[in-house]
This record gives C-alpha cells, structure tokens and sequence, in this order.
C-alpha cells in the first residue's frame, strides 16, 4: 500500500508538472528598443539580447492605451479601456467596468486566473498603478489578485542620495562610490522576486506546485535616476545623435501630444552631477554646476535645447540598461533553480 501511494503521489507531481510555471517582467514605459529583439543598435542590453535569441519576439505589438494606469488596467484584465473605463488615473476597473454584462468588480484578473488554478501567484513591484488605498485598483488588488502566502512587495520611489527637490522631472546620473544599489527602488524589488523565486522553484521541485511570479520595475520611467556605470555605456554624451523628429507633427492634435509628466510641466537636469560624472563636455560652459530647468514641448515647439535633448536621451537609454542588468539577474537566477525549462517568461513594456 505504501509503495502504492507512492507511485500515485508520483503520478500527481508529474501531472502537476506538466503545467508551466510563469514569470511576468513588466518595464514601465519601456519602448521596444533593444538590440537584437529590435535592431536598436546603439542600445546597451545584452540580457535582453540573449533571451530575444531563444524568445518569440512580437513585432506588432501594440498597447491599448499611452498612459500607466489606463494599459495596466487593460492588460491585466484582458479588456479594452473602453471595457475598464478606465483612461486616466482617476478610476479602476473595479469601480466602473462592465463588459458581456458582467461588472469590472467581478472581473477575473490575469494574476487572479492563477490564483483560481491553484498556483502561488505572487507581486512585486508596479504591477497595476500606484500603491496603498489610492491605488488603481487599491492595493494592488489584494487579496484578490494574489496569493496570501507571501506579502505583496510593494515598488518604491527610486533615486541617488541627494536627490532633486521634489517635483523636478528628468535625469540624475547617481556617481558610483555616492551612490549605493539599495537606493534604487528596482533593485530592492527584483532582490525580494529572487528570493520569492528560489523559495517557489524549490517547492515546486519537491512537490510539483506551480508558481506565477509577477514583477514590475519602476525604470525606464522617469525621472531617470540612473547609476554611473550604467550611463557610461552611452558615453560621451555629447556623441549621442540628437532626435531626428524634435517637434510634435504640424497638424497634430494637442491631445495627441502631451508632453507634461504626471502634471509637471518642466523638464531638469543636474548639470553638476553631470560634471562629477566626467560629461562636461555635453552642456555649455555657462550651465556647469547648476540645475537647468525648461519647459516640457508642446505641439509645433520644442524649447529644450539640443544638448539637453541628449542628456534626457541618455537617461532613459541608461534606465534601460539598467532594467537590463535586473532581468539578467532574475533569468541568472531562475537557471540556477533548474525550473527553467519548465518556466513560461513574459517580458513586456506597459504603454
């Protein structure tokens, strides 16, 4: 009888194993700029570059909607924005969603499908938009969306000591020695994913449950706090190619072209920060040491000068790189386990 029971508790585990595990990296406002995926050849990404070499790479894929909470809400429920109800970051599905009769509060939500086919599915990060009660929807949608065995890791701000005063959007390249990993909201997230990872893969080994890891990181989002290293990939700045399209299209709407960032009209960089990085080459003379701050473009002008149109390049570019360097962390990591082969990965931009 034992022996019996054995082989059957066998049988489960294999059958049980038979079904894919998953793991979902989401980069906000990530553009499909990569170099292998994508043919971006300048772009400094060699882990995405690897996993395009195995991965299926979609060519035509496009988002619902060009704002955070508005795609979030969309794709992690699998319906348009005019499903959700949702185009702003005022409302959740939750509150006004109503699709083939059935209210958004009803709604089954990707991570949530997990939840009901019995696998840990568990969040880290920027997964749906904001944190806390004011979330879209609250709290990450806890406890619906995620399993209760581990708490949700909640994504936070991400920046280099001494940051800028509040409210200043655009980039600061963090000195390496000044500047610690554990400062970066992403790299503290991805850490608790890894070790989320290690702890599902082991009991997925021993006893065939299935896990949904889930992690959203912050970059290549604005402000682009970026650490030294990374920024150097792109150097020097001044030798980065300036936007080929550096105003908005004459005819084009203005809601078709708004350029504010989360209602902040101005774009600023540090130039000292730039200095102490060796950069000084890439501003004028006349703005070494100082805060320089413009206002955002607007549809038929673009006020911010060329070199600053290239400093603001090279942060998000380097944001990029820096999300690169995580995700090769976390595929490093999942090898390691020896599920990788039994793993589904998903990597994606939100909008």
């Amino acid at each position: 009888m034992a022996a019996l029971l054995l082989a059957l508790l066998g049988s489960l585990a294999t059958a049980a194993q038979a079904r894919k595990n998953m793991l979902f990296f989401i980069a906000d406002d990530m553009r499909p700029q990569m170099n292998k995926a994508y043919g971006q050849k300048f772009m400094h990404t060699p882990n995405f570059d690897a996993f395009a070499d195995t991965a299926l790479v979609f060519d035509h894929a496009y988002t619902n909607f060009g704002i955070c909470s508005a795609s979030r809400n969309s794709f992690m429920t699998g319906r348009a924005p005019d499903k959700t109800r949702v185009w702003n970051f005022i409302n959740d599905f939750r509150q006004g969603g109503m699709s083939d009769g059935v209210q958004g509060q009803d709604w089954v939500t990707l991570p949530e499908f997990f939840v009901k086919h019995n696998m840990s599915t568990l969040g880290h990060g920027k997964l749906y938009h904001g944190a806390g009660p004011g979330g879209h929807p609250p709290n990450y949608d806890l406890p619906r969306s995620w399993s209760q065995t581990q708490q949700y890791w909640p994504a936070t701000n991400s920046g280099c000591r001494n940051d800028m005063e509040a409210g200043e959007y655009g980039v600061r390249y963090c000195p390496d020695g000044k500047s610690d990993p554990s400062d970066f909201s992403d790299v503290n997230v991805t850490g608790h994913a890894i070790d989320t990872l290690k702890a599902n893969a082991a009991a997925y080994k021993a006893t065939g449950a299935n896990f949904a890891l889930f992690l959203g990181l912050h970059f290549p989002h604005q402000s682009w706090y970026v650490p030294e290293w990374a920024s150097k990939k792109y150097s020097p700045i001044s030798a980065t190619a300036a936007p080929t399209h550096p105003v908005a299209p004459t005819n084009c709407a203005p809601v078709g072209f708004t350029a504010e960032l989360d209602g902040n009209p101005y774009l600023a960089v540090d130039q000292a920060m730039i200095d102490a990085i060796g950069e000084s080459s890439s501003h004028p003379p006349s703005v070494a040491g100082k805060v320089v701050q413009v206002p955002c473009p607007w549809p038929g002008n673009n006020s911010v000068p060329v070199w600053m149109q290239k400093q603001l390049r090279v942060g998000y570019y380097s944001a990029v790189t820096h999300t690169d360097w995580l995700f090769g962390q976390v595929m490093t990591e999942l090898d390691a386990t020896g599920v990788q082969d039994d793993t589904l990965v998903l990597v994606t931009g939100d909008q």
